[in-house]
Order: structure tokens, then C-alpha cells, then sequence
């Protein structure tokens, strides 16, 4: 059976899209840190660097939300249509 990547191709882009979110949460948590540790100056990156954080976690928590219900969706809609033959068909056999 094929798995749902393969059916839809929104969902590749959903969970691509959550890496991205991922990777920029990653970069902004390091930027802050970084900007702690080397740099000297008052007027620092490290307000860039949270905004990058914050929205880099709530993108990903979204789009991985939108993921998971997108694919329970799926697998209800799948096992229905799996369980309509069995009921055309005139019963358990």
C-alpha cells in the first residue's frame, strides 16, 4: 500500500514546510547565543535572534499540527473506503 506522501503531495510540503520552521528555530536559538557569548556591545542581535526563535517554534508547531490532523484525516477517510466493499458486498465473508 502506498503511503500517504505518495497519495498526496500536499503533505511532503506540509512536513517540509515544518523543517524550514524547524531550522529557523534552530538558527535563531543559536544567533541569541552566540550574540551572548561574543558580542560585547549594547545593541546586540539578540532581539532578532528571539523573533527568528519564536517564529521559527510557532511555525513549526503549526504546520506539524496541520500534519497530524491532515493524516488522521486520511486514515479515517481510508478506512472507511476499505470497509464500503465489505459492506456492498453483502457482508464479512
Amino acid at each position: 500500500m502506498l503511503s500517504i506522501k505518495h497519495l498526496n503531495p500536499r503533505t511532503e510540503h506540509l512536513e517540509r514546510r515544518a523543517a524550514t520552521c524547524g531550522l529557523l528555530f534552530i538558527a535563531g536559538s543559536m544567533n541569541v547565543v552566540l550574540s551572548i557569548l561574543f558580542n560585547t556591545s549594547q545593541s546586540g542581535t539578540v532581539p532578532w535572534g528571539l523573533f527568528v526563535m519564536a517564529g521559527g517554534f510557532a511555525g513549526y508547531v503549526f504546520y506539524k499540527t496541520r500534519y497530524y490532523t491532515r493524516m488522521l484525516a486520511h486514515r479515517r477517510k481510508a478506512g472507511g473506503e476499505r470497509l464500503k466493499p465489505v459492506i456492498y458486498s453483502g457482508g464479512i465473508r
